[in-house]
């Protein structure tokens, strides 16, 4: 039995050995190709209101290649910035307000509201309607003084007269929101995500920031960009190794 010549065995192992290290090398690109749209997202977004920075999580896999292992999103709370409309309203802790909007009720941070010309407390974002902790949207005579007064639990009063009460909530812990748009938030197929807090706190004619940390993103922005162009390089020298060595191997 003839034995194949050694080039052809060098070069059948070589090939084998390029093909693994090429899934690792693309892996990575994959990854932080990701990590590098999710850092200029949040940098897009450093001045949105009631925006949530993105993270993605990577792990290693069982032959230690770099994989994405999720889209976090990061709650941390963003700074208040007092804006002195009697309309806009941060959270000073946890929970979300609760929206209403054709495609179901979303969650978000972003307390800068108005009111359309039905009478309907709405979000400046979208015009969707506030709703209240009865899950109801709120309404405010457009007739009257829209000088109201929002206690720190979400109370809302006009002279004296309470109107409504803001529903702000928790999601249930055991539910991963997903994002919207940045701002606003979904738990899909949960109708019961959202649990009213009994005692929220509030803070009149203040929204909430965007909760990106710009001297982080800074930093991370050249070093995910030098990873990404060192791992296209080598995946550039390798596809030529791997075009080289079937060259070599069909001449024999």
């Amino acid at each position: 039995m003839n034995k194949p010549p050694k080039i052809l065995i060098a070069v059948f192992t070589v090939s084998c050995l390029l093909t693994a290290a090429n899934k690792s090398t693309t892996d990575a690109l994959d990854t932080y190709e990701k990590q590098y749209g999710a850092l200029m997202n949040n940098v897009v977004n450093v001045n949105t209101p009631g925006y949530r920075a993105v993270k993605i999580v990577t792990r290693l896999d069982k032959d230690g290649n770099l994989v994405t292992e999720e889209s976090a999103l990061f709650f941390k709370v963003g700074a208040m910035t007092f804006s002195g409309d009697p309309l806009h309203v941060a959270i000073d802790g946890p929970g979300f307000f609760s929206v209403r909007t054709p495609q179901g009720d979303l969650f978000t941070r972003d307390g800068r509201f108005t009111v359309n010309s039905a009478g309907d407390l709405v979000s400046l974002a979208g015009r969707y309607p506030v709703l209240s902790a009865g899950g109801s949207t709120i309404q405010l005579n457009m007739n009257e003084s829209l000088d109201l007064q929002i206690s720190e639990t979400g109370l809302i009063f006009r002279d004296g007269e309470m109107l409504d009460r803001l529903a702000v909530g928790e999601i249930d812990p055991s539910i991963t929101l997903r994002t919207v748009n940045g701002s606003f938030f979904e738990a899909p197929d949960n109708e019961g995500a959202f649990i009213n807090l009994e005692t929220p706190r509030v803070r009149q004619y203040y929204f909430e920031s965007s909760n990106v940390d710009m001297s982080e993103e800074l930093v991370a922005m050249p070093d995910i960009s030098k990873k990404y162009d060192a791992n296209a390089k080598v995946l550039q020298i390798m596809k030529k190794i791997t075009t080289t060595g079937r060259e070599m191997g069909s001449a024999q």
